[in-house]
């Protein structure tokens, strides 16, 4: 029998490992050829730039990236004509025939995984690169599994030994099992115990008339014991509850009250025993209540409040909740009431209802009084903001003659200038221009908060306002050797705008891309998105930390970079920008990289 048994299991062990096998080896060279796959294609993008442009170097340090990919043996990388661009290693034939590339797609064959991938940018293909690998690591995963299987299967058989030399002992426990149940139950006399179930042979036949004749012994002992314990808890519960506890006959007669009742109404139990429930309630219910109570609990309970009275006569409110007992043929044989005094909380209700009252004069008048500081907050506001753009109106005036004249005097018209006098006139120049462009700030920002700033919308070339900008700061980025480039796409050229203010956003963002970047270059890009357009600035620069984007467009906020405290500057332009683009119908976004860069993007509608 042993020698059956584990000849069954030895064979059952050898397929079902075999199945195991080939099911893991398959999935191995699917997963090996996914992620060749995958590798190739991310390669495969960093080779669009090099095709794009013909640079053949680009593409040999794109493609060098191979050798980081265990297994790769090839690399050809073609044009969009099929003709051998780059190879990897780059020492491979320079003449290669397209025709000698067997497959394309991926796949496994003759020990080698491969995998012809097409390089597509913007829905055009631009290439091909085709690699291939050898299949050590999937060899060396096969032979680690076979291994493993191994092992498994002999410690399986061992098992399978040990189980079938130990079957035979089985047979002989449930024998034992009641032989042991008999003599316990001989012994404490304790008929609830039961076996359990053991199939429909022999055994399990005389367990099952071993069980049955246990529930017969012990029906009645558990029937009655059972009944007891629940009378017995049931009663003590009623009897101890804080709630004042009534039954009542269906003729409304009490045949029980707990002790918490007659601790609340003051009455003794045996004087209230067959008395009607009438003699604790107040005459002064609505006599509609009293009627519906008896039919409503009849139906399956009432719920509500009620006056009842004491002993001594004083009368109180009470929460009332009845429901019905039921005899074994579901017909009503008692009524049960349940009722708790509420004269707190009638009390604290009414407390609640003048405190709640007296809240509502008490807010609507602060609210009146908060009314009237915000007019006043918003009147001094338009005020400041008034006064500002008189003021700053004001201060533009004398400045701008102290820059004209200046200019003159360095022009040398009234006669010759030494070098230090031009060296004092181009500071006060400098100074002056520099004050002019902060007083036009705290212009524009009063003008725009007291809504006095108008725009004026034409149609005018977006690439002259470009061009005017970055004419502007040449100088400026020159002096920092910082290049400046710009990006813009085909076919954009008149948009509807407020030219002057969206050459203001654009010199504001250009300039301070500038101030802020110490080497690389800043970019202008411009582009149709639907039906908006887009302006673009990116710089190279210090960038901005995420946790203080949130402040970024907030007047008279300047971003503590370490750096900044060198640069010049209110904190408003920013905060202009955001405005002015909101009363164009634009958005203004930033998205930035701590030491590595800031990108501003002005969306405004063509």
């Amino acid at each position: 029998m042993i020698a059956i048994i584990l000849l069954v299991a030895v064979s059952i062990n050898s397929l079902g490992f075999i199945f195991i096998a080939s099911k893991d080896l398959n999935r191995l060279k699917k997963e090996t050829q996914s992620e060749l796959k995958l590798n190739v294609k991310l390669i495969g993008d960093y080779c669009i730039v090099p095709l794009t442009f013909q640079a053949k170097q680009q593409a040999v340090e794109a493609l060098s990236r191979l050798k980081f990919m265990e297994g790769v043996k090839i690399g050809y990388l073609l044009d969009k004509d099929n003709n051998l661009f780059v190879t990897y290693p780059d020492s491979l034939p320079g003449k290669i025939s397209v025709k000698n590339l067997p497959l394309t797609g991926s796949g496994y064959r003759n020990g080698f995984f491969y995998v012809n991938e097409p390089i597509v940018f913007e829905g055009e293909k631009i290439g091909n690169l085709y690699v291939v690998a050898d299949s050590f690591k999937l060899r060396q995963q096969s032979r680690n599994l076979v291994l493993l299987l191994s092992g498994v299967f002999l410690v399986m058989v061992a098992i399978s030994y040990f189980l079938a030399a130990n079957l035979q002992k089985v047979f002989t426990k449930p024998i034992l099992k009641l032989a042991r149940k008999t003599a316990e139950i001989s012994k404490n006399q304790d008929f609830s115990v039961k076996l359990k179930p053991h199939g429909n042979d022999e055994i399990g036949i005389l367990y099952n008339q071993f069980n049955h004749l246990m529930e017969q012994l012990s029906k009645r002992n558990k029937e009655r014991d059972e009944a007891e314990k629940e009378i017995s808890f049931l009663a003590q519960v009623v009897r101890n509850i804080n709630e004042s506890v009534t039954i009542t006959d269906l003729d409304d007669r009490i045949i029980f009250v707990n002790q918490s009742f007659t601790k609340t109404y003051g009455f003794t139990e045996n004087e209230l025993i067959g008395k009607n429930i009438e003699a604790i309630r107040s005459p002064n219910n609505p006599k509609e209540i009293i009627d519906e109570i008896l039919p409503a609990t009849l139906k399956g309970g009432w719920k509500g409040e009620l006056f009842n009275r004491r002993k001594d006569g004083s009368e109180f409110p009470i929460l009332l909740l009845t429901t019905v007992i039921y005899n074994n043929e579901n017909k009503p044989i008692a009524l049960v009431g349940i009722s708790t005094d509420i004269t707190d909380r009638k009390k604290t209700e009414k407390e609640l209802e003048l405190h709640r009252h007296n809240l509502e004069q008490l807010v609507a008048k602060r609210t009146a009084e908060l009314e009237i500081e915000k007019e006043r907050a918003l009147s001094a506001d338009h005020l400041k903001s008034a006064f500002l753009a008189t003021m700053s109106h004001e201060l533009r005036t004398p400045l701008n003659s102290i820059i004209g004249f200046t200019g003159i005097l360095l022009q040398e018209r009234p006669g010759k200038l030494n070098d230090e006098q031009k060296k004092q006139l181009g500071m006060v120049q400098q100074s002056s221009r520099h004050l002019l462009s902060l007083i036009n700030d705290v212009l524009d920002i009063s003008k725009i908060e007291a809504g006095q700033l108008k725009l004026n919308f034409e149609q005018f070339n977006i690439i002259d306002v470009i061009n005017k900008a970055v004419e502007q700061n040449k100088q400026f980025a020159d002096k920092k050797n910082i290049g400046l480039i710009v990006s813009v796409e085909k076919n954009i050229c008149e948009i509807n705008s407020d030219k002057l203010r969206v050459q203001q956003m654009l010199l504001n963002l250009l300039s301070n891309a500038i101030k802020f970047t110490e080497t690389g270059s800043v970019e202008i890009k411009c582009y149709r998105s639907g039906k908006n357009i887009k302006l673009e600035v990116i710089d190279t620069g210090i960038g901005i930390e995420q946790d203080k984007l949130d402040r970024l467009f907030k007047p008279f906020i300047q971003i503590d970079t370490g750096l900044s405290r060198r640069h010049e500057g209110t904190g408003l332009g920013l905060s202009i920008c955001k405005k002015l683009t909101e009363m164009l119908g634009g958005t203004i976004e930033v998205e930035s990289n701590f030491g590595v860069g800031s990108k501003f993007t002005i969306t405004l509608p063509l």
